[in-house]
């Protein structure tokens, strides 16, 4: 399991970085292109657009997974510890069950995705649709390692909600350490 949970963090950590970064290159290339040359590249924004997708669905399962989105968290902050734990769990079942919608709606969306493609490059847009079923199925698998945390060892969830979330379970021996120093 680990190993699964390695390969996804180095495929949306890198995959995400090295998307925004080319999103990034050809924005600039067509702006100078534009300025300079007085004509824009014209497939640029049909490429920037594919990439984009993807950097964003990879990034909000990155959010999700280093705890990055907002979040309310009065009600919790106020209720006994055992009460707190339990509606968290409640709160990341009903976020598991939303997933697994998305999850689903985006497989349908996606499998629809070869009937339509691209201007420049004629890309079926299956390729950029498929980005959002994989950040949901990411997020299920992070939601799911959540869920896992509160029942495995409910006081080191407890300790992670204290600080305001769950510290991204990157490295969890780490946060361990660094929740039990607090």
């Amino acid at each position: 399991m680990k190993k699964l949970i390695g390969a996804i963090k180095w495929f949306e950590d890198t995959f995400s970085a090295l998307f925004l970064s080319v999103v990034v290159i050809i924005t600039i290339i067509n702006v100078l292109a534009r300025y300079i040359f007085r004509m824009a590249l014209p497939w640029a924004q049909e490429i920037s657009g594919f990439f984009w997708t993807w950097t964003i669905m990879l990034g909000m399962s990155v959010g999700y997974r280093r705890n990055l989105h907002y979040g309310v968290d009065f009600l919790t902050a106020k209720l006994p510890k055992k009460y707190a734990i339990r509606l968290k769990q409640v709160v990341y079942f009903l976020m598991l069950l939303t997933c697994c919608f998305m999850l689903y709606l985006s497989i349908v969306i996606s499998s629809q995705g070869f009937l339509k493609v691209s201007a420049y490059f004629q890309i079926p847009y299956f390729y950029k649709y498929i980005s959002v079923a994989i950040g949901f199925a990411f997020m299920i698998v992070h939601t799911l390692r959540y869920l896992a945390l509160s029942v495995r060892d409910p006081e080191d969830f407890f300790n992670r909600i204290a600080q305001g979330g769950l510290p991204g379970l990157d490295e969890e021996e780490t946060d361990k350490q660094e929740v039990k120093k607090t």
